[in-house]
């Protein structure tokens, strides 16, 4: 299966990453889309790494913030915005899950995180929050 990714710059906690780790498991994701950015897009690129995924990488446009690891293959940087829709929109082609791990536990204006949530949820893709426990 697809897994596609969101989450805070600020990082996930120690709950989420274990709480992800397990998922990608237990929904045997084998291809993951993630944002190359720094903080929980980092972190999940580690874990999918780790448990030997293909990750697919979806950089920004902005390099302020961006992590520039080495992907099985790499889209063109797009805004945030529209970077953030296409990781839904492979997901959603894929069948897959959009994995969101938020700063917060609580749905949030002004956060990519949460809008691309809420994207997610427009379009019909299946999603799986992770609490910051």
């Amino acid at each position: 299966m697809i897994g596609g990714f969101t989450g805070t710059s600020l990082g996930m906690t120690l709950q989420q990453c274990l709480e992800l780790r397990d998922l990608f498991e237990d929904w045997s994701i084998h291809e993951l889309h993630v944002g190359d950015c720094v903080g929980a897009d980092h972190q999940a690129y580690s874990i999918a790494r780790h448990l030997g995924m293909r990750v697919v990488g979806h950089p920004p446009t902005n390099p302020i913030k961006r992590t520039f690891l080495k992907y099985d293959t790499e889209f063109s940087p797009y805004p945030y915005l529209e970077r953030n829709h296409n990781i839904v929109d492979c997901v959603k082609r894929g069948s897959g899950m959009l994995f969101v791990a938020p700063s917060s536990d609580h749905e949030t204006l002004r956060s990519g995180t949460w809008a691309t949530k809420r994207y997610a949820e427009k379009v019909g893709c299946s999603i799986c929050i992770l609490s910051r426990g």
